[in-house]
């Protein structure tokens, strides 16, 4: 009796088939896995709405004022809390929902499987899908240092094409550009500088920055510097607002990450200083704030966001440091990201 194989083209034909039906059973698979993550996102939107409904009644139309990503907001799930005991994340973890309002107007949406917007707005009590259309960045959004703002100095140019979101307190600010009907593709971004004030003076309620010599009480040329947990000079620049700290370093380390050298020192008292961008002396002092980005740099002027500290001599070490004669300026700013 002959017993006869498959040959060659039937197998490849067998696994072809195959194949396809493989195909098909997980496009099959990802939609219905699509749909499912999508009905969730619409009824988690829904159960946020329902909240927020709750609290514009009980809290006399106002909303909770805010522009986060859930999961990161801050004020809303106290807010919340009495109608909605545990907000919603996204079913993927790569995605969230977003809230923003201004009061008065809210936002609440996700992003669905196909890009589209599943939206609720308090201004019109209304749930809707929406996609999203093009909107680009204008020069106040274009990532570069003309997006540094000087509270309540408020950004104006932000979109070439759209309309922006609204902007909510005193920054930073995040939005997007919408257009017509209210989608978005370029999420856009602006920083605050935070500013402070300093001076001289002999008592300090504030941050005490580093000491000077003054003759007598002239400080325009100064003199020498030392560090502010040093006593021999009386004169202390005193700095408040911006939430900023200084942090004195006396060996080869560097200022941390986030931090400026205002100035490094000789040594800790009676001491010449140089700019921070040079590397003579080990002596520095490390300006930073909590949750903010320090810098700072050396001009004829301080620029926008920007507090003058001190004057220093000209040149770039071996320099001596006053208050209103000498026409380099040291200028720092701190500013939220």
């Amino acid at each position: 009796m002959n017993k006869k194989g498959f040959t060659l083209i039937e197998i490849l034909l067998a696994v072809a088939i195959l194949a396809i039906l493989s195909g098909f059973v997980m496009v099959q698979m990802n939609g219905a896995n699509n749909a499912a993550k999508d009905a969730k996102r619409k009824a988690d939107i829904d159960l946020i709405k329902n909240a927020v409904v709750s609290y514009r009644t009980e809290n006399y139309s106002k909303t909770p004022v805010e522009d986060c990503a859930i999961g990161t907001c801050t004020s809303l799930p106290t807010s919340l809390q009495p109608f909605l005991a545990t907000i919603p994340n996204d079913p993927d973890s790569s995605k969230s929902y977003r809230y923003v309002s201004d009061g008065t107007n809210c936002s609440v949406y996700a992003t669905l499987s196909d890009g589209s917007i599943y939206r609720y707005q308090c201004q019109s009590n209304a749930s809707s899908t929406v996609v999203p259309v093009n909107g680009n960045c204008g020069a106040d959004g274009d990532g570069v240092g003309s997006d540094t703002f000087t509270y309540p100095q408020f950004p104006t140019n932000l979109c070439t094409q759209g309309v922006a979101t609204s902007l909510i307190g005193s920054g930073p600010w995040n939005w997007s550009c919408l257009g017509a009907n209210e989608g978005t593709t370029d999420y856009c971004f602006a920083k605050i500088a935070d500013p402070f004030t300093c001076s001289l003076s002999t008592t300090c309620s504030g941050v005490d920055f580093l000491h000077i010599y003054c003759s007598g009480t002239n400080c325009a040329y100064g003199g020498h510097a030392e560090m502010n947990d040093q006593t021999a000079y009386p004169y202390k620049l005193c700095c408040v607002g911006g939430g900023v700290t200084i942090t004195n370093i006396t060996d080869s380390s560097s200022c941390g990450a986030n931090q400026a050298t205002i100035l490094k020192l000789y040594s800790t008292t009676n001491s010449h200083v140089e700019k921070g961008t040079q590397s003579n002396y080990t002596n520095k002092i490390c300006l930073s704030a909590t949750g903010k980005t320090a810098t700072c740099t050396y001009a004829s002027s301080c620029g926008t966001g920007y507090t003058q500290l001190l004057d220093i001599s000209d040149g770039d070490t071996s320099l001596h440091v006053g208050s209103g004669a000498f026409t380099t300026k040291v200028c720092c700013k701190v500013t939220s990201y």
